[in-house]
């Protein structure tokens, strides 16, 4: 049994020793042990994985940190070991260790300078999952909001989309790339487009100055983005929004509804010009109208 293991049992004997005669609200308290049994089994499975680690195979090395990754932030004991990985001398095994940083959030921040190194990876794949790892371990990972802006003019899609979606979760310590972000508004790959449009509203006010350019994307086919940022630009959007109710193109007075139903309680001065849209020959329009009004709070 390694160290692990057996320190996790130590905390688990209280447990293991509680019998099945216990009750509580009329409720036998008896599947604790059978619950001490399972945590101890998937702790079992943990360490099995984290020796895969080390196998001299590239495949199971790759195989192990993807399942680690799969266990979520149960699995953080391991992150030590995966931080090793973002150095192995194969892509794959780097990307999947990346993946599994990834997926334990916050919990992954001691990897934060590790990760921002694999930002300049000569392979697409392992730059994309660096950067979504630092998307998801979230606003403490600020010091690579620099990193990760080469990572904008990246030539693959994949990259782009996952380096703008980082810096929109670095909220205000990413207002410097707010220009870059708005130039990614017209990039010629729907999801960059949509990524882009969701960063700024991540970003929230301080992105104001892209409302001009947000409102064309609510003809997009993704335009649930732009309307999300919109929404998320509080009343200096409104009188940009308002008109656009009125707009002859369907998809412009949905997403126009959509964005003044997620402003909140600054929205509900758009409540009356939201009401005509209830009758809208267009169903699509109707239900974005309806579902707005319901979230600004109008009771019929």
């Amino acid at each position: 049994m390694s160290a692990i293991a057996f320190s996790r049992l130590v905390k688990l004997l209280p447990i293991l020793l509680f019998t099945s005669t216990i009750t509580l609200d009329s409720i036998v308290v008896s599947r604790l042990p059978t619950i001490a049994q399972n945590q101890m089994n998937r702790d079992k499975e943990i360490d099995g994985h984290i020796r895969e680690l080390g196998n001299e195979n590239s495949s199971a090395r790759s195989n192990a940190a993807q399942a680690l990754g799969m266990m979520g932030e149960s699995a953080k004991v391991a992150i030590p070991h995966l931080i090793a990985l973002l150095k192995d001398k194969d892509w794959a095994v780097r990307s999947n260790a990346a993946f599994a940083l990834r997926k334990m959030g916050s919990s992954a921040k001691i990897a934060i300078p590790d990760l921002m190194l694999l930002l300049q990876d000569p392979e697409q794949h392992v730059r994309g999952q660096a950067a979504e790892a630092l998307r998801d371990i979230g606003a403490s990972a600020k010091a690579a909001v620099p990193h990760l802006l080469p990572l904008l003019d990246d030539k693959h899609e994949y990259v782009r989309r996952s380096a703008t979606q980082a810096l929109g979760k670095m909220g205000s310590s990413a207002k410097v790339v707010i220009p870059r972000l708005i130039l990614l508004l017209k990039d010629k790959d729907e999801y960059v487009r949509s990524s882009a449009a969701t960063a700024l509203g991540d970003i929230g006010e301080l992105a104001k100055v892209a409302i001009p350019d947000l409102i064309p994307l609510l003809k997009d086919k993704n335009r649930s983005n732009a309307a999300y940022a919109l929404g998320k630009m509080g009343a200096s959007a409104i009188p940009k929004l308002i008109p656009l109710l009125k707009d002859k193109n369907v998809q412009m007075r949905s997403g126009a509804a959509e964005a003044l139903g997620r402003m909140g309680a600054s929205g509900k001065i758009a409540i009356p010009n939201l009401l005509p849209l209830i009758k809208d020959k267009h169903q699509h329009v109707r239900a974005s109208a309806a579902q707005a009004l319901k979230e600004l709070g109008y009771k019929p």
